[in-house]
């Protein structure tokens, strides 16, 4: 579980994969997304992000100091 700052990465499953549609009555040209990637536990995976296998926490310290518990953390 993420204590503070974002999650790693969004949602497993997404939409992508964009093709052009032409809306001819408001002539407008949209891009829509047509494909449906499955990279989580199925298709119906209800996570809306991805928690790293680490928590890594970062105080204003570190930042203020130039630190970066994460990068320090992956080196160990």
């Amino acid at each position: 579980m993420v204590t503070n700052g974002e999650p790693s990465v969004g949602a497993p499953n997404q939409w992508g994969d964009n093709e052009l549609v032409e809306l001819p009555r408001a002539g407008l040209t949209i891009r829509v997304a047509s494909s449906y990637w499955v990279y989580g536990r199925g298709p119906n995976d209800p996570r809306v992000a991805v928690a790293p296998d680490v928590a890594v926490n970062m105080t204003a310290a570190d930042f203020f100091a130039g630190r970066d518990p994460v990068l320090a953390r992956a080196l160990r």
